[in-house]
């Protein structure tokens, strides 16, 4: 018996969160989510540079810096991570291997959540945000299949207008 579970701090989430923010204007919440987008691999890209000149004060820096960005976006498990880069102790004895893995597992989750926003705002970009809205979509198992069929339609360009419109 194997149990399948979904990350709590998935796409959706973060769609909702932009949208809060930005006090339900959908304009501004996509906005905020094409900003996290385009910065994320910026952001990894500083730390990862942080991390191979063994700069330990940049590394806590940068960890401080994006943990904010992941906690008001509710990725949560990256704000985390940015918190222990934030908090590693300045010792002469730095475990670099430890920070490396904890900046590995940032990266990852950040492509993760990278895609499926990608996903949802292609999604938006077909589907009408209002239609959206009145869905009221939550991931779950069932959702991530239909992500891997809308990234077969996109990879296989069945995205026509007759499609299109039988998405709306």
């Amino acid at each position: 018996h194997t149990s399948v579970s979904v990350k709590k701090n998935n796409a959706s989430s973060i769609f909702e969160n932009a949208l809060k923010i930005s006090e339900n204007n959908s304009d501004l919440a996509n906005r905020l989510l094409q900003i996290f987008i385009r910065e994320t691999p910026v952001g990894i890209l500083n730390l990862r540079k942080a991390v191979e000149e063994k700069n330990l004060p940049s590394v806590k820096k940068l960890g401080h810096k994006y943990k904010s960005s992941y906690r008001l976006m509710g990725v949560n498990d990256a704000a985390d991570d940015c918190f222990k880069l934030e908090k590693t102790p300045e010792t002469e004895s730095t475990d670099w291997q430890s920070i490396t893995t904890i900046l590995d597992r940032i990266e990852k989750r950040s492509q993760e959540i990278i895609e499926e926003i990608k996903s949802i705002l292609w999604i938006l970009g077909v589907c009408n945000l209002s239609y959206w809205k009145k869905l009221q979509f939550r991931w779950s198992g069932e959702s991530k299949l239909i992500l891997v069929l809308l990234r077969y339609a996109l990879n296989h360009n069945t995205r026509s207008e007759e499609h299109t419109s039988e998405l709306q």
